[in-house]
């Protein structure tokens, strides 16, 4: 055994005893809702099932993905193939596409670059015939990017699409570290790391990549190691036949993993390719955050409902976990709303057994919820990363900026369940415009629960009841990430 393979064996072993340690945590938490009595307060009982259904669900699924994290060394890349490189466009600033456009036409390996312009733009068709490259455009633009990739797919033949959203920057380097793993004739796409060049642009940008960096960490790692590295947006090449197969991209809010879904569904396998080899851009403010927020969490959520459940049967058994993760994460908006609720009517209500049940509760879910982040910190220790550093004034930039956008995240929720359609709306490529209505119902939430604060510890005091307090402030402060990037905004100079 080489020395090598000794530290992998140790480290999956010390996630096995933490998976362990999870299961007892689990036990513990389990061991709240056999308690005699438990169902006395029939309403607190369903509001909390939910958030413990939920939350008990996605983590054993994260340990499953955790646990299985692989990283295979890069390769020579195949010197064969025909490559051609999709630069999709509708209505974005002429400089950054003139920007993407330039970089993609410089790639190392041979290829063709295609300016995809879904608007018909003449500065376009213009910048392309000024750079030297192909120019498709389209008479409507139906089902969006998706439509505006299958359009370019009957018009060219290279055997592997390229695909740059057009605010991500490709490096000359691109397709000789990227195309490797086509070597395998099962491998449908390839998932290049999502960067961000922007990070210390604002606090958004800088929160918004550190999240990004998270997804595109352990997580992504640990679907490549199940087979299932899902596709993500821009970086990605895709295998022409695979998508053939498929009948073409797949249209809606959230097309890249409807895509995904489909070509694995369709038995092609994906691969993840670690380096960063392409940066782009992060929304620089809240309006353009809130955005790509909604769009994002009511095209997954659609997926949730309409696509997975006719292809769940053509999945394996890793495969349905990795997308069942992934398509249930934006659900952690209502389960916060759900645990800012609960704390509200209990302090509020002033009910002994209300505090003693709701403490109780937070007693036994702790261990659980360190445990896990402990199983979160040793996976990721071989496959860290240095990134940038981010300009932040609280520790965690992402995490808290993301516990903000529940409101968001619970309003795509309630559009979801009505079956709302949602049109389809870019992500502002520029600054938008947002004033403190965009935050209200934050600032709302965390009113109420520093006045529940206030009133609780003007009267009797106990354990349980200032363990409920406690719970109350730390929501408080979890709400830290969105006001700070609110004060940044309105502080910053542009």
């Amino acid at each position: 055994m080489t020395n090598q393979e000794f530290t992998t064996s140790i480290h999956r072993w010390k996630i096995r005893l933490l998976v362990l340690a999870g299961l007892a945590a689990s036990a513990y938490f389990f061991d709240w809702w056999l308690e005699p009595g438990r169902l006395s307060n029939p309403l607190m009982v369903f509001f909390l099932l939910l958030a413990m259904v939920y939350c008990v669900f996605r983590t054993y699924c994260a340990w499953y993905i955790f646990s299985h994290c692989s990283r295979d060394e890069p390769t020579e890349s195949p010197a064969n193939l025909s490559v051609d490189v999709f630069v999709p466009a509708f209505d974005e600033p002429l400089w950054l596409v003139e920007q993407t456009l330039r970089a993609a036409k410089e790639i190392q390996y041979p290829h063709q670059t295609y300016l995809l312009d879904d608007g018909g733009n003449d500065e376009f068709r213009q910048l392309a015939k000024n750079l030297g490259v192909q120019y498709l455009t389209r008479e409507t633009q139906e089902n969006y990017k998706a439509g505006n990739i299958n359009n370019a797919l009957t018009q060219t033949s290279g055997e592997i699409i390229a695909i740059f959203d057009v605010d991500h920057v490709p490096n000359r380097e691109y397709l000789n570290e990227a195309l490797w793993p086509f070597k395998d004739v099962a491998i449908g796409f390839v998932q290049v790391r999502l960067s961000h060049s922007n990070v210390n642009q604002s606090f958004v940008a800088g929160a918004a990549a550190e999240r990004n960096d998270g997804f595109f960490g352990i997580p992504m790692y640990g679907m490549h190691g199940l087979g299932c590295a899902q596709k993500f947006g821009s970086n990605c090449l895709i295998r022409r036949t695979a998508l053939d197969s498929i009948g073409g991209y797949k249209p809606g809010l959230a097309e890249d993993l409807h895509t995904s879904l489909f070509l694995h569904a369709e038995g092609w396998k994906s691969a993840y390719v670690s380096e960063p080899l392409a940066f782009g851009l992060e929304p620089t403010d809240l309006g353009g955050f809130f955005i790509q927020q909604y769009k994002w969490a009511h095209g997954t959520l659609t997926l949730l409902r309409q696509v997975y459940p006719r292809l769940i049967t053509r999945f394996d058994f890793a495969t349905n976990v990795c997308y069942m993760w992934r398509l249930t994460c934006f659900l952690a908006g209502p389960m916060v709303a759900l645990h800012i609720l609960v704390t509200l009517v209990v302090l509020y209500s002033r009910d002994e057994n209300l505090v003693g049940d709701f403490f109780s509760y937070l007693l036994h879910l702790a261990p659980l919820v360190l445990v896990s982040w402990l199983i979160m910190k040793v996976a990721s220790k071989p496959f860290q990363t240095k990134t940038a550093k981010l300009e932040s004034r609280i520790p965690a930039p992402g995490l808290c900026l993301a516990f903000g956008m529940w409101p968001i995240y619970t309003k795509a929720f309630v559009s979801f369940l009505l079956g709302s359609k949602q049109p389809f709306v870019a992500t502002p490529k520029e600054k938008t415009s947002s004033g403190i209505i965009l935050i209200l119902p934050q600032i709302v939430a965390v009113l109420l629960l520093l006045v529940a604060i206030l009133r609780t510890i003007t009267g009797p005091l106990d354990f349980q009841t200032i363990g409920v307090c406690c719970f109350a402030g730390l929501l408080i402060i979890m709400h830290l990430g969105l006001f700070v990037a609110f004060w940044d905004e309105r502080t910053r100079k542009t």
